[in-house]
């Protein structure tokens, strides 16, 4: 009875990682340059790494480095809130 139970357990967590990375590959390809919202977000926090002492190339990857932490906490929050309503 137990073993079922954990097997049951895992399937769910492969099912909730599965449905996780969906949501942020979703998130992730709706966003480019042409979205206003992200070319906002990107000159804000380009604007942020240029009071900063670092230079131009570093200022670029760190916005694109946290835009993807950003799109990647939004999908894991998707995922959840989704994942949750299989509960009932």
């Amino acid at each position: 009875m137990l073993a079922r139970g954990v097997i049951g357990g895992n399937l769910l967590w492969i099912a909730l990682e599965r449905w996780l990375m969906l949501h942020i590959d979703t998130y992730t390809a709706t966003q480019d340059a042409a979205n206003g919202t992200t070319a906002k977000l990107l000159r804000g926090l380009t604007g942020l790494l240029a009071q900063s002492d670092a230079t131009t190339a570093l200022w670029q990857s760190g916005a694109a480095n946290y835009l993807g932490s950003v799109f990647a906490a939004q999908g894991s929050g998707v995922a959840t809130v989704t994942a949750s309503s299989w509960s009932g």
